[in-house]
């Protein structure tokens, strides 16, 4: 579906749909909205986007960058930047765990083996 549309949708729908609903359609309509330079939009669409996600951040960025605040900019790039390193070492951490527990159930394995 092209952004056109994704916008016309979501701007005849947003006043008629629970917060909720907002909530679910938020993402797609502000990236329609950005797409468009349909700026006022954005702002509104970008309020229910949850704040705790990089998305938020994204689009909080590309805002501060079209009102020319660049030192907001680059706070949300780093806030952001600090997320993705934080999942990053979080997945790397996770994936680290899960070979440990691997290689030493098979090193207990191989000891029952040898012990037989």
């Amino acid at each position: 579906m092209c952004r056109s549309k994704l916008y016309e949708i979501a701007s005849e729908a947003w006043g008629l749909v629970n917060d909720e609903m907002r909530q679910k359609m938020s993402f797609m309509a502000t990236a329609a909205s950005w797409g468009l330079g349909h700026w006022e939009s954005m702002e509104d669409y970008v309020n229910s986007v949850p704040n705790n996600t990089m998305t938020y951040s994204l689009f909080q960025g590309a805002l501060k960058i079209h009102h020319g605040d660049f030192a907001a900019a680059q706070k949300v790039g780093l806030r952001t930047l600090d997320v993705c390193m934080f999942i990053s070492l979080q997945y790397f951490y996770e994936c680290l765990d899960t070979m440990l527990i691997n290689i030493q159930g098979y090193r207990f394995q191989g000891m029952q083996i040898i012990g037989h």
